[in-house]
């Protein structure tokens, strides 16, 4: 049995932006049109959505008994 060719010369080539300038641009338009709270809850929702919640201190309770003076 022939294998396939993996001759890559003559495949199509499409060459594309893969960013957009002109979204940068409704991006920034968009955030600067939100209030300085919005934008800073949009930037703790995804803190929370990449970090987690934060952590929390275990409670813990110890009994020292001293010696007498």
């Amino acid at each position: 049995m022939e294998r396939p060719t993996t001759d890559r010369r003559h495949w199509p080539v499409t060459i594309r932006p893969l960013h957009d300038p002109a979204a940068d641009a409704r991006d920034r338009a968009y955030w600067m049109s939100r209030t300085p709270e919005e934008r800073l809850a949009a930037a703790e929702l995804l803190r929370l959505q990449h970090d987690g919640p934060p952590s929390r201190l275990a409670r813990v309770a110890r009994v020292i008994e001293r010696g007498q003076r």
